[in-house]
């Protein structure tokens, strides 16, 4: 260990770290609780477009995957493909 644990350079980098490890369970677990609040009390398939492999669902193909949709052109600019109509 480079720094001794009763070192004041060591508390600073040790709060932050566990600060942040807090906040990631944290968000983890918020995260995991809105998946389950969308599949149990809104069934809305929230889960399922997740993970339809796990809930051995078919994963539905999104209209981006349709051709009659939208083409992009650049990063930002999206237009429709009337070609094929």
């Amino acid at each position: 260990m480079l720094v001794l644990r009763g070192a004041p350079a060591f508390a600073t980098p040790f709060l932050v770290h566990r600060l942040l490890e807090r906040l990631l369970v944290l968000l983890v677990a918020i995260h995991v609780a809105a998946a389950l609040f969308h599949d149990f009390i809104r069934k809305d398939n929230v889960l399922a477009r997740m993970l339809p492999s796990l809930l051995g669902r078919k994963k539905k193909r999104s209209a981006a995957h349709h051709p009659r949709t939208t083409q992009a052109v650049g990063p930002l600019l999206c237009v429709r493909n009337n070609a094929a109509r």
